[in-house]
């Protein structure tokens, strides 16, 4: 970097804040230490509380991650070449936002859960991995997925650096909410790794609530209605990644499928279920 350009970046630097990714910003630690179980695997168990602090830190702080040197640590096996802290991270499913439908009902967040296990234990891709808000619908249809809420969550890493590269023509909101191939359009050289969708999909909770006769059914509506919208906005994803990007409605029939797919494999597991949350018994 030329000296003249590292100035201009350093009076932008933020103060530092650090983090310790062994014991801090993972769970998978021997007991009563603070070294990981294995240093060789890619799927340590993330600690959401800390990461949830470090994106809230990155706001206004640069970001160090501490990490002792035991050589392949976060080894991706696939590849079978190291990762590194942002990619590990990034290759997490992000924490989603539902505090709107938590509010409107306490067992909302079963829902949730459920549909995660519902992608975990079938082995197919989680549409859930786009979405970082599930908000309430406050009238008509069970559920909706605009594309108009579309964001692009961008590593804090390099976010400043991409807007201060933009020479004033784009802020951090403006950032978010341009799709994928106009920011490679904007900045050929970014690495799209470290840009990942952050969606919003809405649930028409009241109505829900209003057509169940039980709170198990209530979790299952709910939980369909997630799994079928998370459906369109992942049609919508792959549209943007091709070529040339297709234009139409969503296909009705296989988001449909989707939710009865995640409602027949429920109610398979519903004994299992009900024992994990004997509050749906009532």
């Amino acid at each position: 970097m030329e000296f003249k350009l590292f100035l201009c970046e350093s009076e932008k630097w933020k103060p530092i804040v650090s983090f310790d990714f062994d014991g801090v910003l993972h769970k998978s630690i021997i007991p009563g230490t603070i070294d990981p179980i294995d240093f060789y695997i890619s799927d340590l168990v993330p600690h959401k509380a800390m990461h949830k602090q470090l994106h809230k830190e990155a706001e206004d702080h640069d970001i160090v991650i501490v990490s002792r040197n035991y050589g392949p640590t976060y080894m991706d096996h696939q590849r079978g070449n190291m990762i590194n802290f942002n990619e590990w991270l990034l290759s997490k499913e992000p924490e989603i936002d539902e505090r709107e439908i938590d509010a409107l009902y306490d067992k909302a967040h079963i829902a949730v859960e459920l549909v995660r296990d519902y992608y975990k234990e079938t082995g197919q891709p989680s549409y859930l991995r786009n979405i970082s808000t599930i908000a309430n619908l406050a009238s008509g249809a069970y559920g909706l997925y605009n594309s108009g809420e579309n964001r692009e969550i961008i590593d804090p890493t390099i976010e400043q650096r991409l807007i201060y590269w933009s020479k004033g023509k784009l802020n951090k909101d403006q950032l978010k909410r341009l799709p994928k191939r106009i920011l490679k359009q904007y900045f050929p050289d970014l690495d799209m790794r470290y840009v990942r969708p952050g969606d919003t999909i809405r649930i028409n909770v009241r109505r829900e609530l209003a057509e169940s006769k039980s709170h198990w059914e209530a979790v299952l509506r709910i939980g369909s209605t997630i799994a079928h919208e998370a459906k369109h906005e992942a049609e919508m994803r792959e549209r943007e990644d091709m070529p040339k990007m297709p234009t139409g409605p969503f296909s009705e029939p296989k988001a449909e499928m989707e939710a009865k797919r995640f409602i027949n494999w429920a109610i398979q597991r519903k004994d299992a279920i009900l024992r994990q949350y004997p509050e749906l018994n009532v």
